[in-house]
C-alpha cells in the first residue's frame, strides 16, 4: 500500500534515436515525478513526465514514443493506472524523439506499447482528416 504521501517515479529521458542523442539541446534527464494517489493513467504519466522534461530543456519539443519499466523495458501501455503497474517510488523510461515543425507523422502503436502521436506542430494545428 502506498504511504500518504502519496505515489512517485524516478523518470529517465532516453533518445527515441541516434539523431535526437546528436541534437545540440538534448540531454537525459533524470527527475522525480509525483503521481497522486496511482490512480492516473500512464498515458497521463508519459504527459506530465514530457511537461516536465520540456521545462528542463527549454528550446526542445519532445514527443513520447514509448513508456517502459527501468530496468526489466518491459512496455506500459497508455490505460493501464500507474499503482497497476509500477511499484511505488519504481522507474519509468522515457523514450523520446523531437518534434519538428511543420512534419507530420502518421499515428502509429504497436503490441510494445509504443505512444506515437502526431507532432503538435502539425499544420492546421489537429490531426489530419
Amino acid at each position: 500500500m502506498a504511504e500518504a504521501s502519496g505515489w512517485r517515479v524516478t523518470v529517465l529521458t532516453k533518445a527515441w534515436t541516434a539523431e535526437v542523442s546528436a541534437a545540440p539541446l538534448f540531454r537525459e534527464l533524470t527527475f522525480k515525478l509525483p503521481c497522486g494517489d496511482g490512480s492516473l493513467t500512464v498515458s497521463e504519466l508519459a504527459e506530465s513526465a514530457k511537461a516536465r522534461a520540456t521545462r528542463l530543456m527549454p528550446g526542445v519539443a519532445l514527443e513520447v514514443m514509448r513508456v517502459s519499466e527501468e530496468g526489466s523495458g518491459d512496455a506500459l501501455f497508455p490505460e493501464d493506472r500507474v499503482r497497476d503497474v509500477l511499484d511505488n517510488d519504481g522507474a519509468v523510461a522515457l523514450s523520446v524523439d523531437l518534434v519538428k515543425p511543420g512534419v507530420r507523422r502518421p499515428r502509429r502503436r504497436n503490441q510494445e506499447g509504443t505512444f506515437a502521436r502526431l507532432a503538435e506542430t502539425a499544420p492546421g494545428g489537429g490531426e489530419p482528416s
